[in-house]
């Protein structure tokens, strides 16, 4: 694997990135390699931005920015909640969120499940009780 610090000569040609033909959020991962530390990599609809990944959360964040603006994509975090700063929920989600999950996960597809779990990933605990308890039923 290679420091994100060579993707910047990447960012000077955007014609050279290989795009997947559909998906409109440009992905953060985050995942942690060791006891301390999170390695991000960028990608686009689990398509990865060649092999290049970072330890510097701030570079991986100003990457992702600049290829949005090159190809018109939104940037999305996906990954360890502590890998962006973030912690779990200690409390549930409220009663309408947790509605709104039920719905997606009887009508929604596996895309549109995936990317609100990103956007609510505080309350993985308590959703991923949800989802148990739906698919008993």
């Amino acid at each position: 694997m290679t420091d994100i610090s060579i993707f910047k000569k990447i960012l000077e040609r955007p014609d050279t990135i290989a795009w997947p033909p559909t998906g409109k959020v440009i992905w953060i991962v985050g995942q942690r390699d060791g006891p301390s530390r999170y390695i991000y990599r960028i990608g686009c609809r689990g398509w990865p931005i060649a092999e290049l990944s970072t330890f510097n959360l701030d570079i991986a964040r100003e990457a992702a920015a600049q290829l949005a603006g090159f190809t018109g994509r939104f940037v999305k975090e996906a990954g360890l909640l502590e890998a962006f700063g973030r912690h779990h929920s200690q409390t549930p989600p409220s009663a309408a969120t947790a509605q709104a999950f039920r719905y997606l996960l009887r009508h929604g597809t596996d895309l549109q499940i995936r990317v609100w779990l990103s956007d609510h990933a505080e309350y993985e605990f308590w959703l991923r009780q949800i989802f148990e308890s739906e698919s008993q039923s």
